[in-house]
């Protein structure tokens, strides 16, 4: 597999130190991948507000299939496994599990699309629920696109489908970083990454191992980070076999702008796994046109 090479963001102003922090070079192989995201946030707050200009489908606001705990009429009533809500900095409900790993939901119907549709690489999946999970962090379930269980602080049993693809860059890159088990950290490593063989994998693999979930933060300078759902979602390129997406992490009140984190997944042994090292490319992005989809 040829990994795509993602172009590096253009510098927006003359300023040495906002030349440094466009571009996010985050491994999230150490607590430094978090330290580089809060000064890119933090220039987030000098930015002036453009407003985008959204057309097409994607123009949407959040997602109407957002789902509350199945009830008995589902087949599945889950209703007493989940506490009282909690909202995000921009009001978006996250259901809060009894079980600190998360709960899946009963898989129903399917995936949400096929590759025909035109929403193939811009919905967002039936039944999508953010949790909240660890010590803060927004966490993506659906009944259509996975996850289907969590073994042993895993998820698995995402679909091979764009969908399935962003829920599992997301769980499997913050499940990393947020993890305080340090046996499901290593069942983690084990079954949700992979190695290309170099010296920088086996590197990353080893900060990895040491992270504790503990010490990193949700809420970065500024109000947003992944604490929170995020505002744009894209998928730039998928395949079946590999996945570029990302994501934009908004700010209190402002769902125009953000900054832009870039993951990969690929499909190996029956699910999506995280490449080591990770790619972790990104920018701040002033407006978020039809190519972000504002429904998840």
């Amino acid at each position: 597999m040829t990994t795509p090479q993602t172009p590096s963001p253009s510098p927006t102003g003359g300023n040495d130190e906002n030349g440094r922090t466009r571009r996010l070079n985050w491994t999230l192989i150490s607590g430094l991948f978090i330290a580089v995201i809060v000064i890119v946030a933090v220039v987030i707050l000098a930015v002036p507000s453009t407003r985008p200009k959204l057309d097409g489908p994607n123009a949407a606001g959040p997602s109407t299939t957002v789902a509350r705990p199945p009830s008995a009429d589902s087949g599945a009533d889950l209703r007493g496994q989940f506490g009282t809500p909690r909202v995000d900095i921009n009001g978006r409900r996250l259901e809060v599990p009894s079980n600190a790993v998360g709960i899946a939901l009963p898989q129903a119907g399917g995936s949400a699309f096929i590759a025909t549709d035109p929403e193939w690489l811009t919905g967002p999946p039936r039944g999508l629920m953010w949790q909240y999970l660890f010590n803060g962090v927004a966490m993506p379930f659906s009944t259509s696109d996975g996850p289907s269980k969590i073994v042993n602080g895993v998820p698995e049993g995402f679909a091979r489908t764009p969908q399935g693809a962003v829920m599992a860059a997301w769980q499997l890159t913050f499940r990393l970083t947020y993890e305080t088990d340090g046996g499901r950290r290593q069942s983690l490593l084990d079954r949700g990454t992979m190695s290309d063989g170099s010296a920088g994998a086996a590197d990353a693999r080893q900060q990895l191992e040491r992270l504790d979930g503990r010490n990193q933060s949700t809420t970065w300078a500024g109000g947003g980070g992944p604490g929170n759902v995020p505002v744009g979602v894209r998928v730039s390129e998928f395949s079946g076999e590999y996945a570029l997406v990302s994501f934009i992490f908004g700010l209190p009140g402002d769902t125009s702008k953000g900054v832009r984190t870039d993951m990969q997944v690929v499909w190996r042994d029956g699910m999506w796994k995280l490449p080591l090292p990770a790619l972790g490319t990104g920018a701040v992005e002033n407006q978020l046109d039809g190519r972000w989809s504002r429904r998840w």
